[in-house]
């Protein structure tokens, strides 16, 4: 059985082109796969806590050293690193705002990416811990960022797909509807979204 966590960020609910995305992404992967069990994740209904000072502290506590206080401060971030460690395929479906991603999926990078859990330095160097995993990316955008004069104000994907690298996850495949603000893309959207999806 493949164990799928999806990953939502857009507060616009139905009327959302990453959440529209995602879904046929997911469709296209039961279709897929025999079996499967999706767990879905909204970021915009329960938004994680962005870290503070004391979430780095505990960061760096061993955990035979950890009080109450800091047990109960990282069971977010455990819990966000147990439904993806579990999981063998990530979907994250995201819009671009301001040129990037919403903070929610931010704050959730921040509690997933985490010393010694999902990556470290042991030896020197880095070893990245999340190994074996697919990642499907659900990207939007109102503009058109992959071609044209906003080329280099993209850093959605790029980012997405460093920060997923560094803790292991290279195995990345963007589905992109961009454009959606743009009259003469809107047409296009349906078949190039469809085209993407297929080839999953």
């Amino acid at each position: 059985m493949k164990k799928i966590l999806v990953i939502h960020t857009s507060p616009n609910g139905a009327g959302s082109t990453s959440r529209q995305v995602t879904q046929k992404v997911i469709d296209q992967l039961k279709a897929k796969h025999s079996q499967v069990e999706v767990i879905e994740r909204d970021l915009d209904k329960n938004p994680p806590g962005h870290i503070t000072g004391a979430h780095v502290g505990a960061y760096y506590t061993p955990a035979e050293q950890l009080t109450a206080e800091q047990k109960n401060l990282l069971q977010a971030s455990d819990g966000y690193i147990t439904d993806l460690l579990a999981a063998d395929i990530l979907v994250i479906g995201t819009p671009m705002w301001n040129f990037n991603v919403p903070s929610v999926l931010k704050a959730w990078i921040d509690h997933v990416v985490r010393v010694n859990k999902t990556f470290s330095f042991a030896g020197g160097s880095l070893q990245s811990l999340v190994q074996g995993k697919k990642c499907y990316l659900a990207l939007s955008s109102g503009s058109v960022f992959s071609s044209g004069a906003f080329m280099s104000y993209n850093h959605q994907g790029p980012y997405l797909r460093s920060v997923l690298g560094f803790i292991g996850i290279t195995d990345v495949t963007e589905i992109v509807a961009e454009g959606t603000n743009t009259a003469d893309q809107q047409h296009l959207l349906s078949t190039k979204i469809a085209e993407q999806v297929a080839k999953i």
